[in-house]
Protein backbone atom coordinates (compact mmCIF):
# COMPACT_ATOMS: atom_id res chain seq x y z
CA UNK A 1 0.00 0.00 0.00
CA UNK A 2 1.54 3.48 -0.93
CA UNK A 3 1.62 6.28 1.56
CA UNK A 4 0.38 8.55 -0.63
CA UNK A 5 -3.28 7.22 -0.75
CA UNK A 6 -3.53 6.75 2.90
CA UNK A 7 -6.26 8.76 4.46
CA UNK A 8 -6.42 9.82 8.01
CA UNK A 9 -4.61 8.79 10.68
CA UNK A 10 -3.30 5.27 12.56
CA UNK A 11 -6.02 3.78 14.81
CA UNK A 12 -3.87 2.35 17.79
CA UNK A 13 -5.59 0.26 20.43
CA UNK A 14 -4.41 0.15 23.98
CA UNK A 15 -5.21 -2.27 26.72
CA UNK A 16 -6.93 -1.44 29.10
CA UNK A 17 -5.30 0.02 32.57
CA UNK A 18 -5.73 -2.49 35.07
CA UNK A 19 -6.59 0.68 37.58
CA UNK A 20 -9.73 1.71 36.35
CA UNK A 21 -12.57 -0.33 37.02
CA UNK A 22 -15.61 -0.79 35.02
CA UNK A 23 -19.03 -0.64 36.34
CA UNK A 24 -21.90 -2.20 34.58
CA UNK A 25 -24.92 -0.73 36.56
CA UNK A 26 -28.26 0.37 34.89
CA UNK A 27 -29.49 2.79 36.02
CA UNK A 28 -32.63 2.68 37.71
CA UNK A 29 -36.14 3.63 35.61
CA UNK A 30 -38.12 6.27 37.50
CA UNK A 31 -41.52 7.61 36.43
CA UNK A 32 -40.88 11.17 34.71
CA UNK A 33 -43.72 13.70 34.62
CA UNK A 34 -44.01 15.17 31.04
CA UNK A 35 -46.45 18.23 30.93
CA UNK A 36 -49.52 16.26 32.61
CA UNK A 37 -49.04 12.68 31.88
CA UNK A 38 -46.64 10.49 33.48
CA UNK A 39 -44.05 8.36 31.82
CA UNK A 40 -41.14 5.84 32.72
CA UNK A 41 -37.87 7.29 31.78
CA UNK A 42 -36.99 4.52 30.11
CA UNK A 43 -40.03 3.67 28.28
CA UNK A 44 -39.98 0.07 29.48
CA UNK A 45 -42.38 -1.71 31.85
CA UNK A 46 -40.60 -2.26 35.25
CA UNK A 47 -43.20 -4.06 37.54
CA UNK A 48 -41.89 -1.89 40.65
CA UNK A 49 -42.82 1.05 39.39
CA UNK A 50 -46.18 -0.05 38.07
CA UNK A 51 -46.35 -1.01 41.44
CA UNK A 52 -45.96 1.98 43.05
CA UNK A 53 -48.02 4.02 40.09
CA UNK A 54 -50.87 2.06 41.47
CA UNK A 55 -50.32 2.50 44.71
CA UNK A 56 -50.44 6.12 44.58
CA UNK A 57 -53.35 6.38 42.24
CA UNK A 58 -55.84 3.01 42.02
CA UNK A 59 -56.55 3.30 45.76
CA UNK A 60 -59.89 5.47 45.70
CA UNK A 61 -60.91 4.88 42.10
CA UNK A 62 -60.38 2.04 39.03
CA UNK A 63 -57.26 2.66 37.00
CA UNK A 64 -57.74 1.39 33.38
CA UNK A 65 -55.54 -0.23 31.53
CA UNK A 66 -55.44 2.07 28.77
CA UNK A 67 -53.98 4.87 30.92
CA UNK A 68 -51.56 2.01 32.43
CA UNK A 69 -50.76 1.71 28.46
CA UNK A 70 -50.07 4.87 28.35
CA UNK A 71 -47.51 5.22 31.27
CA UNK A 72 -45.83 2.01 30.41
CA UNK A 73 -46.60 1.01 27.42
CA UNK A 74 -45.61 3.59 25.11
CA UNK A 75 -48.99 4.73 24.51
CA UNK A 76 -53.13 3.89 24.38
CA UNK A 77 -52.33 1.05 21.50
CA UNK A 78 -53.13 -2.50 21.21
CA UNK A 79 -49.46 -3.31 22.26
CA UNK A 80 -49.32 -1.40 24.98
CA UNK A 81 -52.32 -2.59 26.71
CA UNK A 82 -50.71 -6.45 25.92
CA UNK A 83 -48.05 -5.25 27.34
CA UNK A 84 -49.62 -3.95 30.81
CA UNK A 85 -51.75 -7.45 30.93
CA UNK A 86 -49.26 -9.92 29.91
CA UNK A 87 -47.21 -8.14 33.54
CA UNK A 88 -49.94 -7.55 35.52
CA UNK A 89 -49.34 -10.81 37.76
CA UNK A 90 -45.45 -9.14 38.67
CA UNK A 91 -47.71 -5.96 39.88
CA UNK A 92 -50.42 -8.21 41.76
CA UNK A 93 -47.44 -10.44 43.49
CA UNK A 94 -45.32 -7.38 44.56
CA UNK A 95 -48.46 -5.63 46.37
CA UNK A 96 -49.44 -9.00 47.46
CA UNK A 97 -46.10 -8.88 49.26
CA UNK A 98 -47.07 -5.70 50.93
CA UNK A 99 -49.77 -6.65 51.84
CA UNK A 100 -52.54 -4.96 49.58
CA UNK A 101 -54.68 -6.65 47.24
CA UNK A 102 -55.12 -5.69 43.41
CA UNK A 103 -58.53 -6.41 42.46
CA UNK A 104 -58.68 -6.44 38.80
CA UNK A 105 -61.55 -5.08 36.30
CA UNK A 106 -62.03 -7.93 34.34
CA UNK A 107 -64.50 -7.71 30.92
CA UNK A 108 -66.66 -10.83 29.14
CA UNK A 109 -63.69 -12.32 27.74
CA UNK A 110 -61.77 -12.50 30.69
CA UNK A 111 -59.50 -9.40 29.79
CA UNK A 112 -58.12 -7.15 32.68
CA UNK A 113 -59.78 -4.15 32.13
CA UNK A 114 -59.19 -2.07 35.10
CA UNK A 115 -57.68 -1.86 38.33
CA UNK A 116 -57.88 -1.13 41.78
CA UNK A 117 -56.88 -1.69 45.35
CA UNK A 118 -59.01 -3.61 47.90
CA UNK A 119 -61.00 -1.08 50.06
CA UNK A 120 -61.34 -2.99 53.03
CA UNK A 121 -64.61 -0.94 54.03
CA UNK A 122 -66.41 -1.68 50.79
CA UNK A 123 -68.30 -4.65 51.28
CA UNK A 124 -68.37 -5.39 47.52
CA UNK A 125 -64.88 -5.03 46.52
CA UNK A 126 -64.13 -7.56 49.47
CA UNK A 127 -67.28 -10.17 48.09
CA UNK A 128 -65.44 -9.74 44.43
CA UNK A 129 -61.54 -10.10 45.44
CA UNK A 130 -62.62 -14.03 46.68
CA UNK A 131 -64.18 -15.45 42.85
CA UNK A 132 -61.07 -13.42 41.37
CA UNK A 133 -58.51 -15.36 43.57
CA UNK A 134 -60.72 -18.69 42.98
CA UNK A 135 -60.69 -17.96 39.13
CA UNK A 136 -56.85 -17.02 38.83
CA UNK A 137 -56.12 -20.42 40.84
CA UNK A 138 -58.13 -22.35 38.44
CA UNK A 139 -56.42 -20.62 35.69
CA UNK A 140 -52.82 -21.89 37.36
CA UNK A 141 -52.09 -18.10 37.35
CA UNK A 142 -51.62 -18.13 41.21
CA UNK A 143 -49.91 -20.57 43.29
CA UNK A 144 -51.40 -22.18 46.44
CA UNK A 145 -48.62 -20.36 48.75
CA UNK A 146 -50.04 -17.02 47.16
CA UNK A 147 -53.58 -17.93 47.31
CA UNK A 148 -53.67 -18.69 51.16
CA UNK A 149 -51.52 -15.24 51.46
CA UNK A 150 -54.25 -12.99 49.70
CA UNK A 151 -56.98 -14.48 51.35
CA UNK A 152 -54.79 -13.70 54.52
CA UNK A 153 -54.66 -9.93 53.34
CA UNK A 154 -57.82 -10.03 52.45
CA UNK A 155 -59.45 -11.71 55.75
CA UNK A 156 -57.00 -9.14 57.37
CA UNK A 157 -58.17 -5.65 56.04
CA UNK A 158 -61.99 -7.70 56.44
CA UNK A 159 -61.01 -7.47 60.10
CA UNK A 160 -59.78 -3.70 60.01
Amino acid sequence: MDDENVVGEELVLTPPDNDVEVSRRQNQATLVQVGTRWVTSDGRFHPDLAAKYVLDHARVQWVSVATLAKVFGGGNTKEGKRKVRRNMSMVFTLLLNHGEFLLYDVASKGRIEAVKLLDAKSDHERRAAVPQLDRMKQRHQITVDKYQKALDVIHFQDAV
